[in-house]
């Protein structure tokens, strides 16, 4: 159990506050281009064109990420933008104004800002899930991998494999997460 406790605050000391990160420009520009391909495909997503806006922003284009809202608001419901995913248009009139039209439309969600970004992109969970009956997500391998990081190996042995589903049951209990091997025999 020290060795998980250990994983865990190496994991904790690996991170780092989004807010602190500098603007990735030709991330968002990439992201821009995938997210208008899946436009051709949806030209109706106002998901995606809220998406759209959000990273044009990002990469600066104060114009295009206002035509872009223009049209999430005109296609859907939408969201409304949050202060820090569009800080770069946040004082610009057009945007304030689109901004206006959109506070009167929809009603009001508070988003909430990335706490920390994984430096170690090792230590992406394979397992992210969104169940739409309970409109729950589920998140799964986080323990597992740091576990698998910490020495265990699952594949040695039914023993060893038993020993590491128990300490990855106890983790992910600790996070609220229901045991991910629920439907084995006890």
């Amino acid at each position: 159990m020290r060795l998980l406790a250990a994983a865990l605050l190496s994991l904790a000391a690996s991170v780092t506050v989004h807010a602190q990160q500098p603007r990735d420009v030709e991330g968002a520009k990439r992201t821009i281009a995938s997210i208008e391909e899946l436009l051709k495909q949806r030209p109706n997503d106002g998901t995606l064109y809220f998406l759209l806006a959000r990273f044009r922003s990002e990469a600066g284009d104060i114009k295009g990420a206002v035509a872009a809202l223009e049209k999430a608001s005109e296609v859907g419901d939408g969201f409304l933008p949050a202060r820090d995913q569009f800080a770069v248009a946040w004082e610009d009139p057009a945007f304030k104004a689109v901004y206006a039209k959109m506070e009167a439309k929809l009603p009001r969600l508070d988003f909430a800002p990335n706490a920390f970004e994984i430096q170690d992109r090792t230590l992406i969970p394979e397992g992210i899930a969104y169940d739409a009956p309970s409109h729950a997500f589920f998140v799964g391998s986080v323990a597992h991998g740091l576990l698998h990081l910490a020495g265990y190996d699952h594949e040695i042995s039914p023993v060893e494999a038993e020993a590491m589903e128990a300490l990855e049951t106890k983790a992910l209990a600790i996070c609220g997460i229901a045991d991910p091997y629920g439907d084995r025999a006890s």
